[in-house]
């Protein structure tokens, strides 16, 4: 008999609000027509050992690469890594297999694999819509910014996820982490974590934000520097936290000058400032000119936030990263 599988860990966010609708199913997919004859995906169902069967698909990319692979076999079971969506009742109704992850070959149907599978594992991450005694409605959205021209397309529009159980005391427009597993065709909540966005922030956590970037010179931020710099110091467990923010808007850089300020507003009026040297900075935006397509972020640690709530760093700098097309073809429709 095989060894049973090692439990695979969900990935930590890449920010404190990352959306993620993530999970483990161990079954046999299944599907009637053969690849060449679906268009973007293959489209069949997911056969589970409790008699469970799930509408399913796998992305032609996906498929390819598995049916490259010798020991690769629809009669085999697998420990699949899917996309999901949820009815408004909250069963499944749109799983997407997009890793194969291992293989039980010496179990059937009749013979359960271990407990200790991270099968039937499932994290959720996103804003509380709407909770009472029986459910929890999650509004999740995309991470990514969508291309120009397809904003309105269903593919980037926000989509919800229904869960069974209750959450005491979270309130609508949370963002909250949920751990659940699964009942037959439904979601069962078994572990919640709310994610405190402020305190997230000030601990510099990446901001997936995109900002427009202006200047200011420094005669008219030396009234608002000195008032900062009244303020004390921001401090965690003894030292300054972190902060990258990240912007596409090329700033226009002065021609005179040692130093400059460069102010980066955020969304959800979120507005960082540092003091940068100019030559320095006017190398990475020669890079912004020289790049079809780029995106620039601005780091630096947390010295105090102003009276007008402006963020204020210390030993920042800006980088500048040069933007290639990704693939999107993957991901579950909405």
């Amino acid at each position: 008999m095989s060894q049973s599988i090692i439990e695979p860990l969900f990935k930590p966010p890449q920010s404190p609000t990352q959306f993620s609708a993530v999970g483990y199913l161990f079954g046999k997919f299944e599907t009637v027509l053969p690849a060449d004859e679906h268009q973007s995906k293959l489209q069949g169902s997911l056969q589970l050992f409790d008699g469970t069967k799930l509408p399913a698909r796998v992305g032609l990319t996906v498929w390819k690469r598995l049916s490259s692979k010798g020991n690769f076999n629809l009669d085999n079971a697998y420990l699949w890594r899917v996309y999901f969506r949820t009815t408004k009742e909250g069963k499944f109704f749109q799983v997407q297999l997009i890793k194969c992850l291992s293989s039980l070959e010496d179990y059937s149907f009749n013979d359960l694999p271990p407990q200790q599978t991270a099968s039937d594992q499932f994290q959720i991450r996103g804003r509380i819509l709407f909770t009472d005694n029986e459910k929890v409605v999650m509004r999740l959205e995309r991470n990514e910014t969508p291309p120009p021209g397809q904003e309105k397309q269903s593919r980037w529009q926000p989509f919800l996820i229904t869960v069974s159980g209750s959450l005491s005391g979270a309130e609508k427009g949370q963002f909250w982490e949920l751990l659940c597993t699964r009942k037959g065709e439904e979601l069962v909540l078994t572990e919640a974590n709310w994610v405190d966005e402020t305190i997230s922030l000030r601990e510099a956590t990446p901001a997936q934000v995109q900002t427009p970037a202006t200047f200011k010179s420094k005669k008219s931020s030396s009234k608002s520097s000195e008032d900062s710099s009244s303020s004390p110091i921001i401090m965690i467990n003894g030292k300054q936290p972190e902060m990258t923010v990240k912007f596409t808007t090329r700033p226009d850089l002065p021609e005179q000058g040692k130093t400059v300020t460069l102010q980066v507003s955020g969304e959800g009026g979120i507005t960082v400032r540092a003091s940068l040297n100019r030559k320095t900075l006017k190398k990475q935006v020669e890079k912004m000119d020289s790049f079809a397509d780029w995106v620039a972020a601005l780091s630096g640690k947390v010295a105090r936030i102003d009276f007008d709530g402006v963020v204020e760093l210390e030993g920042a700098g800006v980088t500048v990263f040069e933007k290639k097309k990704q693939k999107v073809e993957e991901k579950p429709d909405a």
